[in-house]
């Protein structure tokens, strides 16, 4: 039966990466990892069960490059110790195991580290924050309410945040790598590093967070230097050991760093770019794909989800870069 996307089921590749089919399956939180980062069953089962469904490419969940540290949620995903390849290894095995794809989304959640809060440990920022009163509890009942409580920390005094020194930075960027590493060797199929929804990488993106005086502070330049190093630095785990990973994806979170984003895409940093935006409660995707024309809406060379100026707006961007961008597909 014609439909009309002719294209959604045919075979693509994404930097040589095959795919059965253009569907891709995004990052949505499960919490059903084991509450000390472990894979378990009901995870392991849950992605299984998707890959069997038909779809082409998996996004794990986010999960914690540097666990215990910027986890955003509880259960989550861990990637910082060795200890944890056995399960995410059969992850991948049994998500193979039915022709669809997987890559890990790694990430470090910063100011957003409710686990961190929750236990008392100092979060990494780029710049001093300062504590802004919520206007949400007189719309909450009691019970949700008590769902926050852990906010406040151990102590009740909620988050303890500090200012990364340029060491602490490089000894971020080594723990991506670390986990990228372990990713490689469970048997993902590549790498996506988030960037994005108030995470420590997005922080260091945006000049409402970043007010650093450093090379890592000011220009554009200098805010995209954090996560261009996390990408080199991943890229060198896979020329080291003489195995590409095929897909580095970055979600951005604010629209306003769509420049950025096609910028790191025009240096050749990337295989694959995401774009989150937030307009209000709706939040949207856009996902660039490998297209067979760029003539038309229809095939144009990304799916988009949200508030229609805001699609207007992307479409405007991504057909003025749109020769650049497709370049880095196979079409």
């Amino acid at each position: 039966m014609p439909h009309k996307f002719p294209h959604l089921l045919s075979p693509a590749r994404i930097a040589g990466l095959e795919l059965r089919n253009r569907i891709v399956m995004a990052a949505m939180g499960t919490n059903f990892a084991a509450a000390d980062g472990h894979c378990t069953e009901q995870l392991i089962a849950y992605y299984e069960a998707r890959a069997a469904g038909g779809v082409g490419l998996i996004v794990l969940e986010t999960s914690a490059a540097l666990f215990p540290n910027g986890a955003s949620m509880p259960n989550t995903i861990a990637f910082s110790s060795d200890e944890f390849l056995p399960g995410l290894t059969e992850l991948t095995e049994r998500v193979h195991r039915h022709g669809a794809r997987i890559v890990a989304q790694l990430n470090h959640s910063g100011k957003m580290a409710q686990e961190d809060t929750a236990a008392g440990r100092p979060i990494p920022v780029p710049s001093p924050v300062t504590p802004a009163r919520s206007d949400m509890f007189p719309v909450l009942t009691r019970a949700e309410i008590g769902t926050f409580i852990k906010a406040a920390g151990p102590d009740g005094k909620g988050p303890q945040y500090y200012e990364m020194s340029v060491e602490q930075i490089a000894e971020t960027v080594a723990g991506f790598a670390d986990a990228a590493d372990r990713a490689r060797r469970a048997g993902f199929d590549g790498i996506e590093l988030h960037a994005g929804h108030g995470y420590l990488l997005a922080n260091f993106l945006s000049p409402y967070t970043n007010k650093r005086r450093d090379q890592y502070g000011g220009s554009a330049e200098n805010r995209a230097r954090f996560l261009l190093e996390v990408i080199a630095a991943v890229r060198a785990v896979a020329d080291i050991v003489r195995e590409l990973l095929p897909n580095v994806l970055i979600p951005m979170g604010a629209f306003s760093l769509l420049g950025v984003a096609i910028a790191i895409v025009a240096e050749g940093s990337l295989a694959f770019l995401g774009l989150s935006v937030e307009k209000g409660p709706t939040w949207g995707k856009i996902i660039l794909t490998a297209s067979q024309s760029s003539r038309d809406l229809e095939n144009a060379p990304y799916m988009a989800f949200f508030p229609i100026m805001v699609l207007f707006l992307t479409v405007l961007a991504l057909n003025f870069a749109g020769d650049r961008l497709r370049s880095y597909f196979d079409v």
